[in-house]
């Protein structure tokens, strides 16, 4: 074997100075840095886009469904059956037995374009001195009446004569204007019913106390869903 070798080329850099290539390989590196934070930027600012496009298109579907709740909500006002008080009445009188009684007429109606199903009314008429509280339904015992009505197509209207029957009343014996310090006739109660068999149960409430030949309502009581 021959130990003889031929030498290797070396260079030797006297000075700092790049050469074209190494100067266009550095110039290529920062180019592809920049590149990829421009492209870095652009992705970021297209995914903000895209997050404030999807937080507006959520806020506008849920405005557009608060709307049709509205919407469906004020179509079912319009729509429903709505039980109310219609006329009323107040005068003395005698009933079989010739009793003197204080005696109020009392008119209910559905004032609503569709029926009103499973209304179930209570109602209680006392004179007294002092409005009576709209409480939870009493017994079905003098001043008290309860019963159930069943169905009240539009525009209906059912009439209840309430007199006192606990006590005799003799004529004018009441105070006569709602303002009036002393004893009137209360007439007071609840009428509950549906408006589909599926709805949720509504009521009017009412109370009331004779002025004249007619009832006024009392400071508390009358309300109605």
């Amino acid at each position: 074997m021959c130990d003889n070798k031929e030498p290797l080329p070396v260079r030797v850099i006297k000075d700092g100075n790049l050469s074209s290539f190494e100067r266009k390989t550095i110039t290529l590196g920062w180019v592809g840095l920049i590149v990829a934070f421009l492209s870095l930027t652009a992705a970021a600012a297209a995914a903000y886009f895209i997050h404030q496009q999807f937080s507006e298109m959520t806020t506008q579907t849920g405005i557009l469904q608060s709307q049709l709740t509205q919407q469906q909500n004020a179509f079912k006002v319009t729509e429903r059956a709505w039980i109310s008080l219609y006329a009323t009445q107040f005068e003395y009188v005698k009933d079989a037995q010739r009793i003197p009684r204080a005696d109020a007429i009392l008119k209910i109606i559905n004032t609503g374009p569709s029926p009103a199903f499973g209304i179930h009314m209570w109602r209680c008429a006392e004179v007294r001195a002092s409005e009576p509280a709209i409480g939870s339904e009493p017994e079905a015992r003098p001043p008290c009446i309860v019963e159930d009505i069943g169905i009240m197509g539009t525009n209906i209207s059912v009439s209840f004569e309430m007199p006192d029957r606990t006590q005799p009343i003799e004529p004018n014996s009441l105070a006569v204007t709602p303002y009036e310090r002393g004893r009137h006739l209360y007439v007071w109660g609840k009428v509950t019913y549906k408006v589909l068999a599926e709805d949720k149960q509504h009521f009017t409430s009412f109370c009331l106390l004779n002025a004249g030949n007619q009832l006024a309502p009392c400071e508390k009581g009358n309300e109605a869903n």
